[in-house]
């Protein structure tokens, strides 16, 4: 065994001699990276981390091709999100694992990512974002890394820059793990512009009729008594303060952050001008019903643009409640189970209205490796991973069968490469 490879040390060993060698590749990086949520700039911790295994000559050993083995499955055969979702498992320090979620987003939505892994807080764990882009091949997809996190925080947030579906990917570093908690929510990214107001008091939405169809709404209606305070959506600097035929008393704020201009308009007062920077909640002015708005009750009509409108609702909705606490018992995390229930089905994400990716599975082999909720994330013997309620399935008490069954259905599902 010579020249860094361990592929035939027993497993201990192998785990030892290699912690050793990835704690020596990687020292001269294991200080805290730039930043919680950070836009694309061609490498991410986890891109420096993998560089510096290869640098050191462990690429090709077992464990590093498991890890980015993982990585890989991660973002190819990713579970089905639809937040707000919390899930519970284990990572094992001696067998490379990843966690791939599969969600849509709308733009101005805010997605949020926390880990909590329980007893290694000084492990570093890899939490990534990326956008899907355009019609990619679901084993190679072609994606755009939008947003990382810091290798030692448990958080990162990201503004959905425009509608698409993404990914998220959780990863730790080689042979740490441990417990782990994984939430993912969905929100808005900016603060509801009308003190006190909530999505109820929107009275006309984006695209709705306007003079007998002449033209659309570029914007909502929130409807609140006159005087009450209009507040900051978000962080930007006050371009226009100006009255107009239409709008009325307006204010604009450019959101240099989200790449877009706020527009508040039929205002009763203004208290803010030109060129003054304002921070979420800061007073802009307060509701009135100036402009072609003086026939109606006071409202603030908020608006979006971007090169053109955007819907502003996006930015201002929650989305769902609180996540579905977790009904399945840890004892069961990675455990080797089959497939009792003839009704059984496997589904992408952990509802009944996931799609199905399995039915008709009566004896299948599977690995549990967590639970969300009242489903059980499970690896099938072909690597793909889904959700199955756990009192579809039983603890294989025969290992030699079970692997002998798994290993049956993986080969099953191998497509055949004939000849020329």
């Amino acid at each position: 065994m010579t020249n860094h490879d361990l592929s035939s040390a027993p497993r201990p060993v192998r785990s030892l001699l290699l912690l050793a060698l990835t704690f020596a590749a990687v020292a001269s990086g294991c200080g805290v990276e730039e930043t919680v949520m950070a836009p694309f700039r061609g490498e991410t911790p986890h891109e420096r981390y993998l560089e510096r295994l290869e640098r050191s000559g462990l690429a090709e050993t077992a464990l590093v091709r498991d890890w980015t083995g993982a990585a890989s499955e991660a973002l190819t055969a990713p579970v089905q999100a639809s937040p707000p979702m919390d899930e519970s498992g284990w990572f094992p320090p001696d067998s490379p694992a990843a966690l791939g979620y599969r969600l849509e987003m709308e733009r101005g939505q805010r997605l949020r990512v926390e880990l909590d892994l329980e007893g290694d807080e000084d492990a570093r764990v890899f939490i990534e974002v990326f956008r899907l882009r355009g019609d990619a091949d679901a084993q190679n997809p072609s994606l755009l890394t939008v947003a990382w996190g810091d290798s030692l925080s448990r958080e990162v947030s990201y503004d959905a820059a425009t509608a698409a579906t993404y990914l998220v990917r959780v990863q730790p570093e080689l042979l740490r793990g441990g417990p782990y908690r994984v939430s993912l929510h969905v929100g808005p990214s900016l603060t509801f512009p009308v003190e006190g107001a909530h999505l109820r008091d929107i009275g006309s939405y984006f695209g709705a009729s306007r003079e007998g169809g002449a033209r659309q709404h570029h914007g909502v209606d929130i409807f609140a008594p006159r005087g009450t305070p209009v507040l900051a959506a978000g962080e930007g600097r006050v371009r226009r303060v100006q009255e107009t035929p239409i709008g009325g008393k307006v204010v604009w704020v450019r959101n240099e952050e989200g790449g877009h201009s706020e527009y508040y308009a039929h205002l009763d007062t203004q208290y803010v001008t030109a060129g003054q920077r304002v921070s979420p909640g800061d007073t802009l002015g307060r509701v009135g019903n100036t402009g072609n708005a003086i026939t109606t009750p006071p409202h603030l009509h908020f608006g979006i643009y971007s090169g053109g409108p955007v819907d502003p609702l996006p930015f201002l909705a929650h989305v769902g409640g609180e996540a579905s606490p977790l009904r399945v018992g840890a004892e069961l995390f990675h455990t080797r189970v089959r497939v009792v229930s003839e009704e059984a089905a496997i589904r992408a994400g952990p509802s009944e209205q996931s799609e199905s990716l399995e039915s008709g599975i009566a004896g299948l082999p599977l690995h549990i490796l967590g639970g969300s909720g009242e489903w059980a994330r499970v690896r099938l013997p072909d690597g793909r991973q889904g959700f199955i309620r756990p009192g579809d399935v039983e603890p294989a008490e025969d290992m030699v069968a079970w692997h002998r069954a798994a290993h049956a259905a993986a080969m099953e599902s191998t497509p055949t490469v004939e000849g020329p």
